[in-house]
């Protein structure tokens, strides 16, 4: 099972992502650093949450409205990311 997969799978999402999502994300893993520019409600969480997860990143920045912050920490535990700092 590759890296990719593997993270995907301990994510335990409540929603199907869609092939473009995965698509990009695989190809996103394979640099050091991306930019996720979908419009609202395209993805960015999730796939920012699982490109990190395959990088195996220590610390993983993620600029965001302030009202936003208490939903994403939210998502971060729901899927398995305890190590949250806000």
């Amino acid at each position: 099972m590759s890296k990719f997969q593997a993270a995907l799978d301990s994510m335990n999402l409540p929603f199907t992502p869609s092939e473009t999502q995965l698509a990009d994300g695989l190809e996103a893993i394979g640099y050091d650093r991306v930019a996720l520019l979908y419009d609202v409600g395209g993805g960015k969480t999730f796939l920012s949450t699982l490109i990190a997860m395959c990088w195996n990143a220590d610390t993983t920045v993620v600029a965001l409205p302030p009202i936003l912050i208490p939903q994403w920490k939210e998502w971060l535990i729901s899927v398995n990311q305890t190590d949250v700092g806000v």
